[in-house]
């Protein structure tokens, strides 16, 4: 399963829905963990440029139909994962020291539960140079997208956000479940698209302290 690893002050808590399979996140002091931006803006590394395809359709799943923030990919560059620096990239990993995971997810945010990075990276061993491919990326991303928006482990094996991936899984349209942990979050409604801000980018000086979570997909036993 999967665990939360709080860096800093205040706490993450998980808060299970008692009739529902969801998960959402909040702060010791109750705010819910949300973007308070209509887009959110992933970049990707050099490492993963040939992935865009895969990318898109992981973020496809989450952009539709809910009230959720638009997940989309920026042109910039994103060199290296830094968990405060606003600039939330999708990375295949240097190095790996989280064991046996296929992905995770490293979410900051600050006051108000206001989420101001995140980041994801991939296992190398499956991903990179080399790498077994045992996993599909659009599928491995689809999970890990849900984290970016917000989203912890769902206890539902039907959803999205089951926190183990099987091997050679394909991309799968969102569960119920996930879609009422995206209302139980963001409310429901149509997407907004404002503007093209990068989200985040000029807030995490603002948002103190910030906290450092990492959210992390089980690898099937």
């Amino acid at each position: 399963m999967a665990r939360i690893y709080a860096l800093l002050v205040p706490a993450l808590a998980l808060v299970p829905n008692l009739a529902a399979a969801w998960q959402t996140k909040s702060t010791e002091s109750g705010d819910t963990v949300r973007w308070d931006a209509p887009i959110v803006r992933m970049t990707l590394s050099d490492s993963m440029r040939q992935n865009a395809t895969a990318v898109q359709e992981a973020a496809a799943i989450w952009s539709a139909g809910s009230a959720a923030p638009v997940l989309s990919l920026s042109e910039n560059r994103s060199v290296s994962p830094q968990t405060d620096d606003g600039i939330n990239g999708v990375y295949i990993a240097e190095g790996w020291d989280h064991g046996d995971r296929v992905a995770v997810t490293l979410s900051t945010f600050g006051s108000g539960g206001i989420m101001v990075d995140a980041d994801v990276l991939l296992n190398p061993a499956h991903f990179g140079p080399g790498g077994d491919g045992a996993y599909d990326v659009a599928r491995t991303l689809g999970h890990e997208f849900g984290h970016v928006l917000g989203l912890g482990e769902s206890e539902d094996p039907g959803s999205l956000m089951w926190p183990e991936i099987p091997r050679d899984a394909l991309p799968t349209a969102l569960s119920l479940d996930d879609e009422a942990g995206l209302s139980a979050v963001y409310g429901r409604g149509p997407n907004l698209a404002l503007c093209g801000t990068s989200s985040g980018g000029s807030w995490a000086a603002a948002w103190l302290p910030v906290v450092f979570v990492l959210l992390v997909m089980s690898r099937p036993r």
